[in-house]
């Protein structure tokens, strides 16, 4: 009986209704559970087999993820720019329970933060796992970007980033952090700062690095670039 049918697992179904515990025992050492159990279920219609057993149809829900990754780099759609200016930044992350440190609210709230409305961007996050450790650096980084026509998203991506992206995707995307590689801005001493969104323990945070040519940076991060050819406005991309 290895193809067992639905007709002959209803019949098991209705021996067990109100069998008493002895004919359960027996019904058990009878064997026909273990050939139902080793039928091909592939014969079975699963809905009705429910139906059979009181039991409402399966509802399966497609979980579709929002990134893809290829070649060490990850490639995702961000949102429509609004126009929000660091300020409003500022107070919608934190009003969602985000930390910002200081130096990144310096630079949300300096003149060089500029946002845009209506820019629909395709986002490029080279892994730092693409460099050695002793060649992962601003320069080299940046250089690489270019070989790929990558270029500069404006700052305002990073926090799109923090606000698309729990701390748990970020991880799953074997990511620490994921910095915005946008023209950087001075913060309040005068340091060029970037923008970008990192998981810790004590918080899902907004802060800065320095922008430095020579910066080494961990092997556990990832830079964000623009996808030059995806860049697009609401107006262009109806």
């Amino acid at each position: 009986m290895k193809d067992a049918t639905l007709k002959q697992a209803g019949k098991v179904l209705m021996l067990m209704e109100n069998t008493p515990c002895e004919q359960l025992q027996e019904l058990l050492g009878s064997g026909l559970l273990s050939d139902l159990l080793s039928s091909d279920t592939k014969r079975i219609n699963r809905d009705e087999f429910r139906k059979v057993c009181g039991l409402k149809p399966l509802v399966f829900e497609s979980v579709v993820c929002p990134w893809r990754e290829q070649d060490g780099v990850i490639y995702f759609m961000l949102p429509s720019t609004d126009g929000k200016t660091g300020s409003q930044w500022i107070e919608r992350l934190e009003g969602k329970g985000f930390r910002l440190s200081k130096w990144a609210k310096d630079v949300l709230n300096s003149k060089d933060f500029k946002p845009t409305s209506g820019v629909i961007s395709e986002i490029a996050v080279l892994k730092g796992m693409l460099w050695s450790d002793n060649q992962r650096t601003t320069r080299n980084i940046r250089a690489e970007a270019d070989s790929r026509k990558l270029t500069k998203p404006n700052a305002e991506v990073a926090c799109l980033i923090r606000e698309m992206f729990s701390d748990k995707e970020i991880e799953t995307m074997g990511l620490v952090w994921i910095v915005a590689m946008h023209e950087p801005i001075n913060d309040s001493g005068g340091d060029p700062g970037l923008l970008g969104a990192g998981r810790s323990d004590d918080g899902r945070w907004l802060s800065t690095t320095c922008d430095r040519p020579d910066y080494g940076w961990g092997r556990d991060g990832g830079f964000a670039f623009f996808v030059a050819s995806q860049v697009s406005t609401q107006d262009s991309a109806t």
